[in-house]
């Protein structure tokens, strides 16, 4: 394909990305692609011929694919999850509003959802943008929000006596036993733009940390009725071809449910994220004032295309197996896909050398926020 060229959807939220194959994107394609991610939350592909194996190898060139736990698999496929509803059933998978895996202590980083069949009309899907839904709060909601945590739970969706199993979707919903809750920030500092997104939803949240549920509720709904408003949303009509990539941390989705009597069938593979607690803001912030590896001249070493070939410790070099086309940057992270680099890492013909007494310091801090188990890192986006 030729020059991509990343669209705008609407004012509200998401862009299309035109001009690329997702089967077989290049390294600038894939620098292009992430900053559209990180930049809209929400991207979108028309016209894409993806198999199964090209699906899960998209997906891993961005970090683990998390299984699910609760969806049906799709055959050979573990990592593809199954979004379904037949021609005679009523009730469809995803039908409010709500995040992907909020109830999980390290939250998803985002789903790519790829369409396989589609009723002839209907069956859209509303996108609704975080980052601008906590913009838009006035700076007094904003300072008694940055104090608040919220639980969230999956029990009352997936749980033997869920949404689900009382629904004609029963049969093919599973793991009622693995249900679980997590509690996070109601405002995040998202882990790839360093951006604050509200990060609460009605289908997982239940109530702030410290209050009861009836306490919890007046607020939460305010939050809820806020974050859909039509300035702060999209709506995406599938087309055979058609794949969304979202950020479940910067986004909230809605699948409709308007296509009665029709079969829709959707592959979705999840990737897995990393924790929203204040260890990783603070590492963020600290992390930030470091000085950079790539030298006086500036912040970025261009041109890193390490194919996952970076060496450096195990850990690290676990972090990086896939660091596709992304650029080491200042201190210890990868300004692109913010994952943590190695030791060593080549560029522009020279090997630079291993950190200094500083980044050691800063590496034994960080050590010791994971031996504390405040933060366990395993990918940074």
């Amino acid at each position: 394909m030729g020059a991509i060229e990343v669209r705008k959807m609407t004012g509200g939220c998401g862009a299309e990305v035109l001009g690329v194959d997702i089967a077989s994107p290049s390294n600038s394609d894939m620098e292009a692609i992430r900053a559209a991610y990180r930049d809209y939350g929400v991207i979108f592909f028309r016209d894409q011929k993806l198999t199964p194996e090209e699906h899960i190898a998209f997906a891993r060139r961005w970090g683990d694919i998390d299984i699910n736990k609760f969806f049906p698999a799709n055959g050979r496929y573990p990592e593809i999850a199954e979004v379904r509803k037949e021609k005679e059933q009523m009730v469809n998978v995803g039908g409010g509003w709500h995040t992907d895996h909020s109830y999980d202590i390290e939250p998803a980083m985002g789903s790519i959802l790829v369409a396989r069949v589609l009723p002839d009309e209907g069956g859209d899907t509303l996108f609704a943008d975080m980052y601008k839904a906590y913009d838009a709060l006035s700076d007094g909601l904003k300072k008694t929000l940055e104090g608040l945590r919220a639980v969230h739970s999956n029990a009352h969706v997936f749980g033997a006596a869920g949404a689900y199993k009382a629904s004609d979707q029963a049969a093919g919903f599973k793991g009622e036993s693995l249900v679980g809750e997590a509690v996070h920030p109601v405002v995040i500092t998202h882990p790839l733009s360093g951006r604050k997104a509200l990060y609460v939803n009605p289908a997982f949240t239940t109530h702030f940390e410290g209050w009861n549920a009836f306490e919890s509720k007046a607020l939460l709904d305010y939050l809820y009725a806020h974050a859909v408003r039509p300035e702060f949303t999209c709506r995406f009509q599938w087309r055979e071809g058609s794949v969304a990539f979202w950020d479940n941390r910067a986004t909230w989705h809605y699948a409709v449910n308007d296509y009665q009597g029709e079969k829709r069938l959707m592959h979705r593979i999840t990737i897995g994220g990393v924790s929203l607690g204040w260890s990783h803001r603070l590492w963020h912030a600290f992390s930030r004032k470091l000085p950079s590896r790539a030298g006086k001249g500036g912040r970025d070493v261009a041109g890193c295309n390490q194919q996952g070939k970076h060496s450096g410790s195990s850990e690290s070099g676990r972090l990086w197996r896939r660091g596709d086309g992304c650029r080491l940057a200042a201190a210890t992270r990868c300004s692109d896909c913010r994952r943590y680099p190695p030791r060593l890492a080549r560029s522009s013909g020279r090997l630079l050398s291993g950190p200094t007494a500083l980044h050691r310091r800063a590496g034994a801090v960080y050590a010791r926020f994971r031996r504390l188990g405040a933060y366990r890192f395993h990918q940074a986006a």
